[in-house]
């Protein structure tokens, strides 16, 4: 198992993509936002392979991230309610995520003006 990062955009701003691959095969993804501006991350999007669920695989891409971008102030969007209990676990730990529809700050969403 190992990890692969991808960055797109410009340097502390932009889209990153974490994937866990097993051999050659993705079994995850993270898809987030962070900003240098906001010290403030989005993670928009996690899904790890239906076998390999429940092992703490997703938790340990967190984590991952979280120490590439230490000291940051963390949102996710809302959550389908396939993703059952694991963001209120990951949100009940100290400095974790806050569910914020609202999510990216104003560097990172197209939709705000400056």
């Amino acid at each position: 198992m190992r990890w692969q990062h991808q960055t797109a955009g410009t340097a502390g701003i932009g889209h990153q993509l974490l994937f866990l691959r097993l051999g050659g095969h993705v079994i995850g993804k993270l898809d987030y936002q962070v900003c240098e501006l906001c010290r403030r991350g989005l993670v928009r999007k996690l899904d790890v392979d239906d076998r390999y669920r429940g092992l703490g695989l997703g938790s340990r891409a967190i984590q991952r991230m979280q120490h590439r971008h230490p000291g940051y102030a963390w949102r996710t969007t809302v959550q389908y309610p396939t993703a059952g209990t694991f963001w209120q676990n990951v949100s009940t730990a100290p400095g974790q995520f806050d569910e914020d529809a609202q999510g990216a700050c104003q560097h990172l969403d197209p939709d705000r003006e400056n």
